[in-house]
Protein backbone atom coordinates (compact mmCIF):
# COMPACT_ATOMS: atom_id res chain seq x y z
CA UNK A 1 0.00 0.00 0.00
CA UNK A 2 2.70 2.35 0.73
CA UNK A 3 5.03 1.69 -2.33
CA UNK A 4 1.47 2.31 -4.32
CA UNK A 5 0.46 5.41 -2.62
CA UNK A 6 3.92 7.11 -2.90
CA UNK A 7 4.77 5.93 -6.57
CA UNK A 8 0.93 7.81 -7.70
CA UNK A 9 2.00 10.64 -5.60
CA UNK A 10 5.39 11.11 -7.28
CA UNK A 11 3.61 10.26 -10.68
CA UNK A 12 1.04 13.40 -9.87
CA UNK A 13 3.91 15.67 -8.21
CA UNK A 14 2.22 15.67 -5.05
CA UNK A 15 4.51 15.81 -1.90
CA UNK A 16 3.17 12.85 0.43
CA UNK A 17 4.19 11.33 3.48
CA UNK A 18 2.83 7.81 4.49
CA UNK A 19 2.18 6.94 8.25
CA UNK A 20 0.67 3.48 8.89
CA UNK A 21 -0.73 3.09 12.41
CA UNK A 22 -1.87 -0.30 13.96
CA UNK A 23 -5.19 1.01 16.09
CA UNK A 24 -7.81 -0.93 17.24
CA UNK A 25 -10.00 2.17 17.27
CA UNK A 26 -8.92 3.47 13.96
CA UNK A 27 -10.52 7.11 14.98
CA UNK A 28 -7.66 7.52 17.17
CA UNK A 29 -4.97 7.09 14.83
CA UNK A 30 -6.50 9.69 12.33
CA UNK A 31 -7.40 12.17 14.91
CA UNK A 32 -3.91 12.01 16.08
CA UNK A 33 -2.15 13.43 12.55
CA UNK A 34 -5.65 15.06 11.70
CA UNK A 35 -4.11 18.27 13.87
CA UNK A 36 -1.28 18.86 11.13
CA UNK A 37 -3.30 18.31 8.17
CA UNK A 38 -5.38 20.82 6.12
CA UNK A 39 -8.30 18.38 5.13
CA UNK A 40 -9.10 14.73 6.32
CA UNK A 41 -9.90 12.10 3.35
CA UNK A 42 -11.74 9.03 4.18
CA UNK A 43 -13.62 6.25 2.54
CA UNK A 44 -16.45 5.17 3.99
CA UNK A 45 -17.54 1.47 3.46
CA UNK A 46 -20.21 1.85 6.87
CA UNK A 47 -22.48 4.94 6.74
CA UNK A 48 -24.46 5.27 10.37
CA UNK A 49 -27.04 3.15 10.41
CA UNK A 50 -30.86 4.50 11.15
CA UNK A 51 -31.29 3.48 14.72
CA UNK A 52 -29.46 5.11 17.68
CA UNK A 53 -27.27 1.95 18.63
CA UNK A 54 -25.88 1.79 15.50
CA UNK A 55 -25.26 5.61 15.54
CA UNK A 56 -23.48 5.60 18.78
CA UNK A 57 -20.79 2.60 17.38
CA UNK A 58 -20.38 4.63 14.20
CA UNK A 59 -16.82 4.98 13.21
CA UNK A 60 -17.17 8.01 10.67
CA UNK A 61 -19.47 9.75 13.38
CA UNK A 62 -17.34 9.33 15.66
CA UNK A 63 -14.32 11.09 13.23
CA UNK A 64 -17.31 14.05 12.07
CA UNK A 65 -17.98 14.68 15.86
CA UNK A 66 -14.31 14.70 17.22
CA UNK A 67 -11.85 15.71 14.09
CA UNK A 68 -10.36 19.75 14.37
CA UNK A 69 -10.84 19.65 10.58
CA UNK A 70 -12.94 19.02 7.59
CA UNK A 71 -13.51 15.76 6.57
CA UNK A 72 -14.04 14.71 3.30
CA UNK A 73 -15.92 11.54 2.63
CA UNK A 74 -15.81 9.07 -0.08
CA UNK A 75 -18.12 6.70 -0.61
CA UNK A 76 -16.58 3.15 -1.37
CA UNK A 77 -16.74 2.91 -5.23
CA UNK A 78 -17.59 6.67 -6.17
CA UNK A 79 -15.85 8.31 -8.59
CA UNK A 80 -16.45 12.12 -9.10
CA UNK A 81 -14.62 14.51 -11.28
CA UNK A 82 -15.23 17.38 -8.64
CA UNK A 83 -16.41 19.33 -10.90
CA UNK A 84 -20.18 20.39 -10.14
CA UNK A 85 -20.09 21.63 -6.33
CA UNK A 86 -23.41 21.71 -4.24
CA UNK A 87 -23.56 24.16 -1.19
CA UNK A 88 -25.79 23.03 1.77
CA UNK A 89 -26.24 26.38 3.35
CA UNK A 90 -28.33 27.30 6.48
CA UNK A 91 -26.14 30.29 8.18
CA UNK A 92 -24.94 28.47 10.59
CA UNK A 93 -20.85 29.00 11.69
CA UNK A 94 -20.30 25.40 10.26
CA UNK A 95 -22.20 26.08 7.15
CA UNK A 96 -20.05 29.55 6.76
CA UNK A 97 -17.36 27.52 6.67
CA UNK A 98 -18.34 25.39 4.06
CA UNK A 99 -19.02 28.54 2.22
CA UNK A 100 -15.90 29.96 2.61
CA UNK A 101 -14.33 26.37 1.24
CA UNK A 102 -16.90 26.30 -1.69
CA UNK A 103 -15.64 29.94 -3.09
CA UNK A 104 -12.43 28.77 -2.57
CA UNK A 105 -12.43 25.77 -4.80
CA UNK A 106 -14.33 27.74 -7.31
CA UNK A 107 -12.12 29.82 -7.67
CA UNK A 108 -9.43 27.51 -7.72
CA UNK A 109 -10.68 24.80 -10.11
CA UNK A 110 -12.73 25.00 -13.23
CA UNK A 111 -16.13 24.07 -12.04
CA UNK A 112 -19.64 24.94 -11.06
CA UNK A 113 -21.55 25.72 -8.10
CA UNK A 114 -25.05 25.65 -6.83
CA UNK A 115 -26.28 26.83 -3.36
CA UNK A 116 -29.06 25.03 -1.57
CA UNK A 117 -30.83 26.74 1.53
CA UNK A 118 -33.67 24.84 3.41
CA UNK A 119 -36.13 27.02 4.68
CA UNK A 120 -37.02 25.74 8.62
CA UNK A 121 -38.02 27.37 11.90
CA UNK A 122 -34.00 28.64 12.13
CA UNK A 123 -33.36 29.19 8.63
CA UNK A 124 -35.34 31.96 6.98
CA UNK A 125 -35.54 32.66 2.76
CA UNK A 126 -32.85 35.20 3.45
CA UNK A 127 -30.31 33.30 4.37
CA UNK A 128 -30.19 32.37 0.43
CA UNK A 129 -29.19 36.21 -0.03
CA UNK A 130 -26.46 36.10 2.84
CA UNK A 131 -24.72 33.12 0.98
CA UNK A 132 -25.41 35.23 -2.65
CA UNK A 133 -23.97 38.19 -1.48
CA UNK A 134 -20.67 37.09 -0.05
CA UNK A 135 -19.99 34.95 -3.29
CA UNK A 136 -20.83 37.86 -5.37
CA UNK A 137 -18.16 39.80 -3.46
CA UNK A 138 -15.81 37.68 -4.42
CA UNK A 139 -16.32 37.58 -7.76
CA UNK A 140 -17.72 34.23 -7.48
CA UNK A 141 -20.32 34.71 -10.53
CA UNK A 142 -22.88 32.04 -12.59
CA UNK A 143 -24.13 30.28 -9.51
CA UNK A 144 -27.46 28.27 -9.18
CA UNK A 145 -29.11 29.67 -6.26
CA UNK A 146 -31.86 27.22 -5.15
CA UNK A 147 -34.74 27.72 -2.07
CA UNK A 148 -36.25 24.44 -0.85
CA UNK A 149 -38.81 23.44 1.72
CA UNK A 150 -37.67 20.62 4.65
CA UNK A 151 -37.28 17.95 5.31
CA UNK A 152 -33.74 18.86 4.57
CA UNK A 153 -31.95 15.80 3.51
CA UNK A 154 -34.65 15.11 0.81
CA UNK A 155 -34.57 18.81 -0.15
CA UNK A 156 -30.89 18.23 -0.97
CA UNK A 157 -30.58 15.28 -2.36
CA UNK A 158 -33.27 16.27 -4.99
CA UNK A 159 -31.22 18.97 -5.51
CA UNK A 160 -27.96 17.26 -6.36
CA UNK A 161 -30.07 15.04 -8.83
CA UNK A 162 -31.44 18.03 -10.69
CA UNK A 163 -27.83 19.77 -11.08
CA UNK A 164 -25.97 16.47 -11.35
CA UNK A 165 -23.73 17.62 -8.22
CA UNK A 166 -20.77 15.43 -7.88
CA UNK A 167 -19.34 17.08 -4.41
CA UNK A 168 -21.71 17.81 -1.55
CA UNK A 169 -20.23 20.47 0.74
CA UNK A 170 -21.95 21.44 4.31
CA UNK A 171 -21.49 21.95 8.12
CA UNK A 172 -21.21 18.98 10.69
CA UNK A 173 -23.50 18.25 12.97
CA UNK A 174 -25.73 20.99 14.23
CA UNK A 175 -26.36 19.23 17.71
CA UNK A 176 -24.59 17.31 20.67
CA UNK A 177 -23.61 13.40 20.63
CA UNK A 178 -26.10 12.33 22.99
CA UNK A 179 -28.88 14.12 21.40
CA UNK A 180 -28.06 13.07 17.63
CA UNK A 181 -27.88 9.44 18.48
CA UNK A 182 -31.20 9.30 19.71
CA UNK A 183 -32.31 11.40 16.72
CA UNK A 184 -29.87 10.95 13.96
CA UNK A 185 -29.05 14.15 11.78
CA UNK A 186 -29.33 14.87 8.17
CA UNK A 187 -25.42 14.74 7.87
CA UNK A 188 -26.35 10.61 9.07
CA UNK A 189 -28.81 10.71 5.86
CA UNK A 190 -26.89 12.68 3.67
CA UNK A 191 -23.86 9.54 4.20
CA UNK A 192 -26.65 6.98 3.78
CA UNK A 193 -27.84 8.03 0.99
CA UNK A 194 -25.26 10.36 -1.48
CA UNK A 195 -22.98 8.51 -3.79
CA UNK A 196 -20.83 11.18 -4.23
CA UNK A 197 -17.87 12.70 -2.09
CA UNK A 198 -19.20 14.58 0.80
CA UNK A 199 -16.65 17.83 2.55
CA UNK A 200 -18.37 17.91 5.88
CA UNK A 201 -16.85 21.44 7.41
CA UNK A 202 -16.48 21.44 11.75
Amino acid sequence: VKTEFLRRCQEGGVYAEFVFEVDDIRVNGILRHAAWADVVIVSLTRPPGVDPLSRLGSRINRLLQRCPRPVMVIPEGARSSLSRMLLCYDGSAKSDEALFVAAYLWLRWPCSLTVVTVVTENTPPETLDEARAYLEERGVDRVEYVLKQKPIAEAVLETAVAYDSNLLIMGGFGFGPVKHIMLGSTVDHLLREFKKPMLICR
